[in-house]
């Protein structure tokens, strides 16, 4: 009889410490990381590090924003523009669609890479234009991200299908000039 009540006793702590190991209190959980697979390419995608709101036009968004939104005349002239946002930083974010690829516009003012692209790729260039040096990275000679400054803005171009490096110096040397209008 001793026996039976120590065996029960023995079970009912065994699972009592189950139970409470197999929790885990919110505060301590970790936080989840991107994967990153053996040859350093991360799953993070360009996203807005906070909500973004989006406006029905440029026109709309140009309101919002203290610098004036200039479009690659190339981007105008091949592809259909789409939905417009704004993050809470002020970078503005236009989607541009084309029969063969898509095309994500960024421009804003701040520091450095505004694509917020953190990807690791194989290929990292720099492209002389007329119009400004861009950095483009990809794989080989195609080019997923470009992100260069002119003036006191600063631009990316992310491709949903990696772009030949000829069509990122037409979309960058075909910026307006500055004229008193887009003198900022």
């Amino acid at each position: 009889m001793r026996r039976n009540w120590l065996y029960l006793l023995a079970m009912i702590g065994m699972l009592a410490l189950v139970s409470y190991i197999g929790r885990a209190p919110e505060e301590t959980k970790a936080k989840e990381q991107p994967d990153v697979s053996a040859v350093g390419e991360s799953d993070v995608q360009a996203e807005f590090e906070k909500s973004p709101r989006q406006y029905a036009g440029i026109e709309q968004a140009q309101k919002q924003v203290d610098f004036e939104i200039i479009i690659p005349k190339y981007l105008e002239q091949e592809y259909i523009p789409g939905k417009v946002l704004i993050d809470s930083e002020s970078i503005v974010e236009i989607y541009y669609y084309g029969d063969e690829n898509q095309i994500v516009f960024r421009t804003g003012q701040g520091l450095g890479n505004i694509s917020g692209d953190y990807t690791f790729y194989d290929t990292e260039e720099d492209i002389v234009c007329e119009t400004a040096t861009v950095t483009a990275k990809g794989a080989g000679s195609r080019f997923s991200l470009v992100y260069f400054s002119i003036d006191d803005l600063k631009y990316s171009l992310s491709f949903e299908e990696p772009a030949a490096k000829q069509e990122i110096i037409d979309i960058v040397d075909s910026f307006p000039e500055k004229t008193p209008e887009n003198a900022g």
